[in-house]
């Protein structure tokens, strides 16, 4: 198997991995709070945290899929974009 094809491989593997995060995370941020007022605090700092890498993940998965858009079009398959 080529470089290319291996690395874009890796890459589509890796969005992949990123959109079933993003998923879970969006699940979990939907759930509702718990009527216990200690409780919701926890869960409270909880999706401050997942708000964080939600927003750290989008991140990631437009660089990745940045990455393989330019692979493909260096390869002749995706839209060249001038």
């Amino acid at each position: 198997m080529g470089d290319v094809q291996q690395q874009q491989q890796q890459l589509e593997a890796r969005r992949n991995e990123l959109r079933d995060r993003l998923e879970r995370i969006g699940r979990d941020l939907r759930t509702p709070l718990d009527t216990d007022l200690d409780e919701q605090a926890l869960q409270v700092q909880n999706r401050d945290q997942l708000l964080e890498i939600q927003r750290v993940t989008r991140q990631e998965l437009a660089r990745t899929e940045e990455q393989l858009s330019r692979l493909e079009r260096e390869q002749g398959k995706g839209p060249r974009l001038h």
